[in-house]
């Protein structure tokens, strides 16, 4: 069985994936999110730089961003709603954090025109603490976008099904979901029983969090996407 730990609505879609594929799922939604009202992006005379599809869609949906405001995208699910939604004036995309830095090490005059504009990063309340300490060093400024929410402890069902050992592949989205999930695994006395779970992470940096607590089946995907993580899902199960 696999346990999928996205917000409710992805995971609802995702289930219906694996249900297609014949897999059997079971949904523990680790957390939430809410929007933030913002004054003011200033993004006319700035650049906005976006990291996850849901921050993507709060610009566009609360129209935080003109069509063209020049922008700086990290993943591929980001830039297709761009383009979706009309945005044309994409500076550079990146597949993930560390390869978006590496371009602006090297690029930060030009997108910042000489330093006449900022880099404004729009996040959730829990972002990437490596990632955002390293944009201060180009001067760029944090804004939340939105709230995420984790839950305090694990379902029952979920619970229940770890005793069993009936979870033998879970998939995680995010390393602040990976962060959280070990930690409730440690609440729930459930960290030795789970170490045998095979992980799958959207990212290195995702499944490496569960390497480092000690799960001795960690995998990743090597481009970001949901179309590669039932890849790799259908490589692992077992019925």
């Amino acid at each position: 069985m696999i346990l999928i730990t996205r917000p409710k609505n992805e995971s609802l879609r995702l289930k219906k994936r694996f249900d297609k594929q014949g897999f059997d799922s079971v949904i523990d939604s680790l957390s939430s999110f809410h929007s933030v009202s913002v004054k003011s992006l200033n993004a006319k005379n700035n650049v906005i730089l976006t990291s996850s599809p849901r921050a993507t869609q709060i610009l566009i949906d609360k129209k935080y961003i003109s069509t063209s405001t020049p922008l700086l995208v990290i993943g591929g699910s980001s830039l297709k709603k761009l383009r979706s939604a009309g945005y044309r004036k994409i500076i550079h995309t990146a597949l993930n954090s560390k390869e978006m830095f590496s371009y602006l090490k090297k690029n930060k005059m030009k997108v910042t025109k000489e330093s006449t504009r900022k880099i404004i990063y729009c996040t959730s309340s829990v972002g990437n603490n490596i990632f955002q300490k390293k944009l201060e060093t180009f001067g760029a400024k944090k804004i939340i976008i939105y709230k995420t929410l984790f839950k305090k402890k694990l379902n029952l069902k979920t619970v229940n099904l770890i005793k069993k050992k009936e979870i033998k592949i879970c998939v995680v989205f995010s390393k602040a979901n990976a962060d959280h999930l070990v930690k409730l695994l440690g609440k729930h006395k459930l960290s030795q029983i789970s170490k045998n779970i095979k992980i799958i992470g959207l990212s290195r940096d995702i499944s490496n969090v569960f390497s480092n607590a000690g799960f001795r089946n960690c995998y990743s995907v090597k481009k970001p996407s949901l179309r590669n993580i039932i890849i790799k899902t259908r490589q692992l199960y077992v019925l």
